[in-house]
C-alpha cells in the first residue's frame, strides 16, 4: 500500500548466488510514480546495501548490485527505463556466465560484464522494504538459481502456460501437390520457443503456385 506493507522470506542459501547463474522476475504495477524511492526488492549485505535491490524512484524503475557493503561496484542505477502509473509490467534480471542482463516487458534494457561475484545476503529477503515501501501491486515473483532462464541480448518470448506445467508440444506435417518437395517431408514437432524452417523445391519447367 506504499505506507507499511512488505513481504519477508527467510534468508537461504538460494539466494547467494556468487558468480553463478541466476534469474529473478516479478510483474509490477505502480499506483503512482511519486518522487522517492519504492522497493520491489532488497536483498540486503550489510552497511545498507544490497547484493541486489530493485527498486522505483520517481517514475524510473532501477536496479543496484554489489559485491559487498561500500559501493555498488557491480550495477550502480541500472536503468529499466520509466514507468506509468496504472500499468503492468514484466520485471526480470538474470545471470549466465559473466554477463548481468536486465529487462522490461521481455525487452533488454542493460548488460554488464563482469566476473565479480554478488554479495550474499544476511538478513530476511524483503519485498517492499520499511521507509521505501511499493506502492502498487507485485505479482509472480521468483528466483531461480543455477539457471538465466533468458539470457538474450535481444530480449525474449515469455512462456505462454503457468509455471510449473508441462510446455506444449506442437506438430506439423507437411503436404504438397505433384512435381516438388518440402523439406523436412512427414511431421515435426517442435516446442513454444523453437521455430521450423522449410524449404520448397519445384521441380524443373514447374513454379510454386501457392503456400498455404
Amino acid at each position: 500500500n506504499g505506507t507499511n506493507q512488505l513481504i519477508t522470506t527467510p534468508n537461504h542459501a538460494d539466494f547467494a548466488w556468487g558468480a553463478g547463474d541466476f534469474s529473478w522476475e516479478a510483474r509490477v504495477n505502480p499506483d503512482s510514480i511519486s518522487s522517492g524511492q519504492h522497493a520491489i526488492f532488497v536483498a540486503l549485505c550489510g552497511g545498507g546495501y544490497s547484493s541486489m535491490m530493485i527498486l522505483r524512484d520517481g517514475a524510473a524503475l532501477q536496479l543496484y548490485m554489489c559485491s559487498g557493503p561500500g559501493s555498488w561496484d557491480i550495477v550502480n542505477n541500472g536503468s529499466f527505463g520509466n514507468l506509468v502509473a496504472g500499468n503492468w509490467y514484466h520485471v526480470a534480471v538474470d545471470r549466465q556466465g559473466t554477463s548481468i542482463r536486465w529487462y522490461l516487458n521481455y525487452a533488454i534494457k542493460g548488460k554488464v560484464i563482469t566476473s565479480t561475484a554478488l554479495a550474499t545476503p544476511n538478513d530476511v529477503i524483503r519485498i517492499s522494504y520499511p521507509g521505501s515501501y511499493w506502492d502498487g501491486y507485485i505479482d509472480e515473483q521468483r528466483t531461480v538459481k543455477g539457471i538465466a532462464n533468458w539470457a538474450s541480448d535481444e530480449g525474449f518470448i515469455p512462456q505462454p502456460f503457468a509455471y510449473g506445467s508441462t510446455p506444449t508440444t506442437y506438430e506439423l506435417t507437411e503436404s504438397g501437390g505433384a512435381n516438388g518437395s518440402i523439406t523436412p517431408s512427414g511431421s515435426t514437432s517442435f516446442s513454444w520457443s523453437e521455430s521450423q524452417t522449410y524449404t520448397i523445391t519445384a521441380e524443373d519447367n514447374n513454379l510454386i503456385e501457392d503456400v498455404l
